[in-house]
């Protein structure tokens, strides 16, 4: 099985006379992510693309080819990490009543060691 960045990755098999479905290759055949596609022609030229998985791609394209290149260079975008998202971190405020408080309300819930 191709792993997940080979270019072989993906599949466009022909279905009946004028369908197809866009095989994923980095699933096991009895996997339900293995399909990600069907793809139809309408009556404009123009193919209409079903998506069995979630994705960001319109739905209509000019060609079957034109759809995997379109679902290969998506993959390859939404494959790559980003940097972590800095988390601000404030000081307490001044004169706060429970930082204050703590070593009481601490010595207070602790149980005693009899």
């Amino acid at each position: 099985m191709p792993g997940e960045d080979a270019p072989d990755r993906f599949e466009l098999r022909h279905v009946g006379d004028v369908e197809w479905l866009i095989h994923d290759h980095s699933y096991s055949h009895d996997d339900a992510r293995h399909v990600v596609a069907h793809l139809a022609p309408t009556d404009g030229d123009v193919v209409e693309v079903t998506w069995l998985q979630t994705t960001a791609l319109p739905t209509q394209y000019a060609t079957p080819r034109d759809v995997i290149d379109d679902l290969i260079r998506w993959k390859a975008r939404t494959a790559r990490g980003t940097r972590p998202i800095p988390i601000p971190h404030f000081p307490p405020f001044p004169g706060d009543r429970l930082s204050e408080r703590t070593p009481q309300m601490h010595a207070e819930f602790t149980p005693s060691r009899r």
